[in-house]
Formats: C-alpha cells, structure tokens, sequence
C-alpha cells in the first residue's frame, strides 16, 4: 500500500489476522524512496541508497518491494 506524502508507510509479517504479526516500518527520503526499514523495537533491519537516476547503488539486507521512486517498482495502490 502506498501511503502518500508525509503518511508513515507500514506493512505486518507473518499472519497479519495474528496478533503476533510483526510490523516493518518503511522510511522514505523527499521523493518518497524507501532508504530503510526499522523493527518494532526500533532496529534498522534492511537500508539501501540510489544514485540520481534512481538505481540502486549499496545497502544491506533486501528492502523488497519498494526501491526507489524512479524505477516505478512499487507496490499498486489498494
């Protein structure tokens, strides 16, 4: 789900209808590219950086399915 400008951008792991469904909190740059990703409790579990044109250019860990605004690999709206 797309959460649109300045709206925190969530998504829960596991069986989401469980309350042990774990969240991941996305963390965007002004052009809404995800350049990290945290835990509950805080942790950076996954980072990546995009040169100008939008390709990816380092980071740990997969932040999939988001990448960076220009390459239009997001997930459709819903």
């Amino acid at each position: 789900m797309q959460a649109g400008l300045d709206q925190p951008l969530a998504r829960l792991t596991g069986s989401v209808a469980s309350p042990l469904a774990a969240a991941l909190y996305y963390h965007q740059d002004g052009l809404s590219s995800v350049l990290a990703v945290t835990d509950a409790a805080k942790a950076v579990t996954a980072t990546q950086r995009f040169d100008a044109f939008g390709t990816k250019i380092g980071g740990a860990n997969s932040v999939r399915p988001y990448g960076a605004t220009a390459d239009g690999n997001r997930m459709p709206a819903g």
